[in-house]
């Protein structure tokens, strides 16, 4: 997938501020008194429990929504860009190319090479969008997101239904990327490869850590120790010790999971050259068969261009078995045994 989002350039200092905002359905309280400025070059990703709010406040930061109380400013030049992980601005009935026509005033042919680049190809473009899998909705939406020029990026589950490869250049592309970013995502690897700081939505509260996602799950600990230490009940600490264990559990999953990436792509990488190894065998073959041929071998230039041409082979493949060999150790290293170490 050949992801990019284009940039707009910078926005002011104060990118969103939100001052006393409250947000309710009904009666029932989402989140109150929210106080937070993001700032130019934040990288912020929003955490907390499902049904905490967090995509509430990403709808209100973007004008999906409007809180109960409070008020929400935009900075100077800010240009956003959101993707919504509802996919509401998917059309079920358009066809893939209508939908980046749509969004974007490309003629078919521009659209259809767009598409390209998000692994769309051939009669794929003119599926309707109802019909496509998860994951398809998923490219589609972000291809969208990326027609927009943007300096403020916000990502609502964006790696939902997406492979590892999609995952792993939606990752490259956000490290890359200079703006203004806020992404919420249930997946911590992930989550700590892109962000600087932590927002948690939490029993109706809004906080922001000004630290990368292990550290706050250490600022989370210490929180809790001192809860502990004030007199918190035995069940309420074993309570505590489960969640921070769990959180521990993902994190160890994520590295299985990288680990696992590493190990995929010395795979490929050993059978791609087994691949010209068997393909540069069969070069050599050939020209050992021309050099049997008697009348080859009485014309002195032929046979020499091809002594010289099967010298070059031979060459190239004792290169290929030693990359080969190299590339199978590295494989070889990267194996997990049954247990999920490395």
């Amino acid at each position: 997938m050949n992801l990019g989002f284009d940039y707009a350039g910078r926005s002011g200092e104060i990118v969103a501020a939100l001052e006393g905002v409250s947000k309710y359905f009904g009666s029932k309280l989402v989140f109150s008194q929210v106080d937070l400025e993001v700032r130019w070059g934040d990288r912020i990703a929003i955490v907390g429990p499902n049904g905490a709010g967090k995509s509430t406040l990403l709808k209100i930061l973007t004008g999906e929504d409007i809180c109960t109380r409070g008020s929400v400013r935009l900075g100077s030049s800010v240009r956003m860009a959101y993707f919504d992980q509802e996919q509401r601005q998917l059309d079920p009935d358009l066809t893939l190319v209508e939908s980046i026509m749509e969004a974007s005033g490309m003629l078919e042919k521009e659209a259809r090479n767009y598409l390209g680049r998000f692994l769309f190809s051939g009669d794929e473009v003119f599926k309707r969008i109802r019909d496509l899998s998860g994951g398809e909705k998923s490219r589609l939406a972000l291809a969208r997101t990326a027609l927009a020029e943007c300096n403020l990026l916000i990502l609502d589950e964006p790696t939902n239904h997406l492979d590892i490869g999609g995952m792993e250049k939606l990752e490259s592309t956000l490290a890359e990327y200079p703006g203004t970013l806020l992404l919420v995502s249930h997946d911590r690897y992930f989550i700590s490869r892109v962000a600087s700081k932590v927002l948690e939505v939490r029993d109706g509260r809004v906080l922001l850590y000004k630290e990368g996602y292990h550290q706050y799950l250490e600022s989370k600990a210490r929180e809790q120790e001192q809860e502990d230490s004030s007199g918190s009940s035995a069940r309420e600490q074993a309570r505590s010790a489960r969640r921070l264990q769990r959180e521990q559990e993902k994190m160890e999953r994520q590295r299985v999971i990288e680990a696992k990436r590493q190990e995929r792509r010395a795979r490929q990488q050993v059978e791609e050259l087994e691949y010209q190894v068997q393909e540069v065998e069969k070069y050599i073959s050939d020209l050992e068969r021309q050099l049997a041929d008697p009348a080859v071998y009485d014309d002195f230039e032929q046979a020499r261009q091809i002594m010289e041409e099967l010298s070059a082979a031979r060459e190239r493949l004792s290169e290929l078995l030693k990359e080969w060999e190299d590339a199978a150790e590295a494989l070889e290293n990267s194996s997990y045994s049954d247990q999920g170490k490395p």
